[in-house]
């Protein structure tokens, strides 16, 4: 894990928040492409209740949407506090692509 400034975590989470945004979208055509072969929802729900390993895909893609949602909601909280509280942090880099905000410790938490 490599220590980097609050600008490199910035700049380093703006991609990352890029890479989610294109996964995102990408799953949401996915999803897209499956439900637009129905005409009425209960046609989908009837076709997948029949058809269990195609309701799994739609659903991983369900659950994967959700998550990369959380994770963009997070990134974007934990962005807006690095700009707002710099002083109060630790920021580095893992595996030259991942972000991580890291409180620092006080003097009352060492004793």
């Amino acid at each position: 894990m490599e220590e980097i400034s609050v600008k490199e975590y910035l700049e380093k989470s703006g991609q990352l928040l890029e890479k989610y945004r294109f996964n995102i979208e990408n799953l949401r055509h996915q999803r897209k492409q499956i439900e637009d072969k129905f005409f009425l929802p209960n046609e989908m729900v009837d076709f997948f209740h029949t058809n269990k390993s195609e309701y799994k895909v739609w659903s991983k893609i369900q659950d994967m949407i959700l998550t990369l949602e959380d994770a963009y909601a997070d990134l974007v909280g934990s962005m807006m506090e690095a700009k707002a509280n710099p002083e109060n942090y630790n920021f580095y880099l893992e595996d030259k692509r991942i972000t991580i905000m890291q409180l620092k410790e006080t003097e009352e938490d060492e004793s």
